[in-house]
């Protein structure tokens, strides 16, 4: 059923590769950087090509922070963004979750009375009472639910990017938190172990015991949840590489469902970086640029995943768009040579 989805994705691309080809558009994307003058000659976009560089440059950082152990979560979150926003910075990201942070600490008790129960309270009011912060329930499948800038901006995201807020918010208080994956959701808790208490960051901060948590999971998934008690309390969260690959995962289905090609072909990069050891990203990422008629960087990949995955459910399929590259690549090599030859019989004549 993946394999299925994922050749879904692809015959989508394919149709918008064609289109963008129809219309002369080349591979296109904010990324071109360059316009048509008024001659309708081409002419350098300074600013498209700036944000080319620093999009370039942040996927470049996010490398670097990786090799982190463990890696900054909010660090490559904010990397990450710039995929789409290359204009943000890590710095303005920062000041607006210290300014929430700030607001929680003016609601706080002494230091000797903030017992964990007590902070969550009091993180969740202020973020969702008092400042509006909630899910996108209406929304779900916009990509700017998953970038960290425009869930401050816009107070609203989805799950996973709730969580990475809310984890923020409460780390700046002196509440370190981790992420929970559980059944079809997330929630995140703190990193103190015994403690039996979920938060769902996306309905509301709501706190959850283990029976709330059940329930809630219950009610998303359409079956009956049960979670282990250990699995709660002695939960020492999501590995930070998973949760950047979920939160990738989740833009990707996105830019892949709606054909958006430079958009995707960006964010399959930042997942070969994030597991680099996975064949189905780099296998992604030539089916992509497969799509975009970029064809020796296609065939590069997919034959590298080959190699990887030689008995790959999908390792056939592959072969034969390897084979129709080389087909392409052929004819075209033909065609130059006819027009050669015809451009030095004319030339003899």
């Amino acid at each position: 059923a993946t394999v299925t989805r994922l050749y879904a994705a692809l015959e989508a691309l394919l149709a918008a590769g064609r289109e963008a080809a129809a219309a002369g558009g080349g591979d296109g994307g904010d990324d071109a950087p360059s316009t048509s003058d008024s001659n309708g000659g081409k002419q350098f976009d300074l600013s498209q090509l700036s944000r080319a560089i620093a999009r370039e440059r942040a996927l470049d950082e996010y490398k670097l922070e990786l090799l982190a152990d463990p890696p900054n979560l909010l660090r490559c979150a904010v990397m990450i963004a710039q995929s789409e926003y290359p204009d943000i910075s890590l710095e303005s990201v920062e000041r607006e979750l210290d300014t929430l942070a700030e607001l929680v600490e003016g609601e706080l008790p002494p230091p000797g009375e903030r017992y964990p129960l007590r902070v969550l309270k009091i993180i969740s009011s202020v973020l969702y009472e008092q400042m509006g912060f909630n899910g996108n329930l209406e929304d779900y499948y916009d990509h700017d639910n998953s970038y960290v800038n425009k869930v401050l901006e816009r107070r609203t995201g989805i799950p996973i990017s709730m969580a990475l807020v809310y984890m923020e918010v409460a780390a700046r208080v002196g509440l370190p938190m981790v992420a929970v994956n559980l059944p079809a959701h997330l929630m995140v808790r703190p990193a103190a172990k015994d403690l039996q208490v979920l938060v769902d960051a996306f309905r509301g901060g709501q706190l959850c015991m283990l029976e709330d948590a059940q329930e809630v999971l219950s009610g998303i998934t359409g079956m009956d949840v049960r979670l282990d008690e250990r699995f709660v309390t002695n939960n020492v969260g999501m590995p930070p590489r998973i949760f950047l690959k979920r939160m990738l995962n989740n833009l990707k289905q996105i830019y892949t469902t709606t054909r958006d090609l430079e958009r995707s072909l960006r964010v399959i990069r930042y997942m070969r970086l994030t597991d680099p050891e996975s064949a189905e990203e780099i296998r992604d990422e030539g089916l992509c640029l497969f799509a975009m008629q970029r064809l020796p960087e296609s065939s590069s990949l997919l034959s590298a995943y080959l190699e990887k995955a030689p008995d790959a459910e999908d390792a056939e399929r592959v072969r034969g768009l390897l084979q129709r590259m080389r087909k392409q690549a052929s004819d075209a090599q033909s065609a130059r040579r006819s027009d050669e030859d015809g451009a030095g019989g004319s030339d003899a004549g």
